[in-house]
């Protein structure tokens, strides 16, 4: 993945590409100031069209609306290129925010 890359103090998302399976780990705090960062890397690992894209969150101290949305438009992307797609790892706090939103098994089952 190359190009200008947002930037975060609270979040970082790191990418690696095994056999067809783009995981992307993010780490630190998904709120409004950050949850770019984290749409910029799902949108990125989407045009890479591996067979799977994974997010895996367990690394989230927190998570807000916003985050949970970069998530579920994430799905919506993959999908639309055919993309098996599912969030993994996610921390109490964040499973928390999804399941009141009602997507957590949805992202989870991929």
């Amino acid at each position: 993945m190359s190009g200008s890359w947002p930037v975060s103090k609270y979040l970082t998302v790191r990418c690696t590409d095994e056999d067809g399976v783009v995981t992307l780990t993010a780490v630190g705090e998904v709120d409004l100031e950050s949850a770019g960062v984290l749409g910029h890397a799902i949108e990125q690992g989407v045009g890479l069209r591996p067979a799977e894209l994974v997010v895996d969150i367990a690394g989230v101290s927190f998570l807000d609306a916003s985050g949970a949305g970069v998530l579920i438009d994430g799905r919506r992307r993959a999908r639309d290129r055919g993309i098996r797609y599912r969030v993994c790892g996610a921390t109490r706090v964040a499973k928390r925010v999804l399941d009141v939103l009602g997507v957590h098994t949805v992202l989870a089952e991929g």
